[in-house]
């Protein structure tokens, strides 16, 4: 079967992320549409925020990775 494009995937994550922050999250919301560089969502971008976020945590922390598109 043919996959169809996934139209609002970016503004989900958006939406997601700004939830997140609401709740007390520390937040990094990699897109393609990004027009921040460090911000667009390259394999280079993805390793190094989910290295940053990894290192920066302590036990009982939780680490929440969602991928769409």
């Amino acid at each position: 079967p043919e996959l169809t494009p996934l139209d609002w995937a970016e503004n989900d994550a958006v939406e997601l992320g700004a939830l997140l922050k609401e709740h007390g999250y520390r937040v990094a919301v990699l897109t393609g549409s990004a027009k921040d560089k460090d911000a667009r969502a390259t394999k280079a971008n993805i390793e190094k925020r989910l290295a940053e976020a990894l290192d920066a945590c302590k036990p009982g922390d939780t680490v929440v990775v969602p991928l769409t598109g």
